[in-house]
């Protein structure tokens, strides 16, 4: 026979059910604050081997890539020391499916540019291709599809196993229909009887949606002569010829993204920039101005561009 509870046991009960809500609400607000600062809680779901010296590029690659996937933060450190081993355990909450090789091969020079490579080691570059859905931070949603990442490998000996150095991550780069490298992107000289011409050099080259437009002087191309004797009339008549360039590469000036002048004479600077700031009044393209090596008789200045079309 059950009794009837007392007073005091009912007040208990009372205050325990209160503190179990008032924990609960906590609970979810401190959730919903980790939530919007980008704070995931992820649970390893399975464990990747980390690689030994025996493991290919590639297959370093895939298993970084796996236990990335897996929230596996002891083999991801381990693969890629220097990364986002504690930015990933609390960010990375996207799922990899699809995983293919693009292009795998030993790092170049070129590759390695703006680096500092150590003697004695060995680098490779690894570049995939992945289905990637999910969150990668508080409020930037990656939605389903395909996309890529390039990975920069190195090591110190034969007997030490490939760790990568450098990541750069492109989202919905590559398309599931057309997988294709940047470098098998058509390579097109660009050719107009209205600029300079020589044998030696292509006016313009597009590759993709970039437009290279080479140094172009101020000669004047109907006659072969400097448009003038001034740095003024001589950078407007290179200039001239630098959009008739881009027109011919179907790109303009508005879509210049970097101007690189070489100037013959640093006395001619003032003059140089008085007659630039007509062509980009607003929002000008990046720039860098350097001396002319070579000393060409009458001429007073060369310039350059890179455009970038959609």
């Amino acid at each position: 026979m059950d009794l009837p509870a007392s007073g005091s046991m009912r007040a208990t009960r009372s205050r325990r059910a209160l503190a179990a809500a008032v924990s609960a609400v906590v609970l979810a607000g401190l959730l919903g604050v980790a939530y919007d600062l980008g704070i995931r809680v992820n649970v390893q779901t399975r464990s990747v081997p980390v690689p030994t010296a025996a493991l290919s590029p590639e297959d370093v690659v895939r298993a970084y890539v796996e236990a990335y996937d897996h929230r596996d933060f002891t083999t991801t450190s381990a693969i890629y020391p220097n990364g986002q081993a504690a930015f990933s355990r609390f960010r990375a909450m996207g799922t990899i499916r699809h995983l293919t090789i693009v292009e795998s091969r030993v790092a170049t020079s070129a590759d390695l540019a703006g680096t500092f490579p150590e003697a004695g080691h060995s680098y490779y570059r690894v570049q995939v291709s992945f289905d990637y859905t999910g969150l990668t931070g508080s409020d930037l949603a990656v939605d389903d599809g395909p996309s890529g990442s390039t990975y920069w490998l190195e090591r110190s000996s034969a007997d030490r196993p490939w760790t990568i150095a450098d990541e750069g991550f492109k989202v919905g780069l590559l398309r599931s229909s057309v997988r294709r490298r940047e470098s098998d992107m058509p390579r097109q000289p660009i050719s107009t009887p209205l600029a300079p011409s020589s044998p030696m050099f292509s006016q313009g080259v597009r590759s993709g949606p970039h437009l290279f437009v080479s140094g172009t002087t101020g000669i004047d191309p109907r006659t072969g002569e400097p448009a003038g004797t001034t740095i003024q009339a001589q950078l407007r008549q290179a200039l001239v010829n630098c959009r008739a360039v881009l027109d011919a590469g179907g790109a303009s000036l508005d879509d210049v993204v970097e101007v690189g002048i070489l100037l013959a004479d640093p006395e001619d600077f003032a003059g140089l920039n008085e007659e630039y700031a007509h062509w980009f009044p607003t929002d000008p393209p990046t720039r860098y101005v350097a001396r002319l090596g070579p000393v060409v008789p009458g001429l007073l200045v060369s310039v350059r561009m890179t455009a970038i079309t959609t």
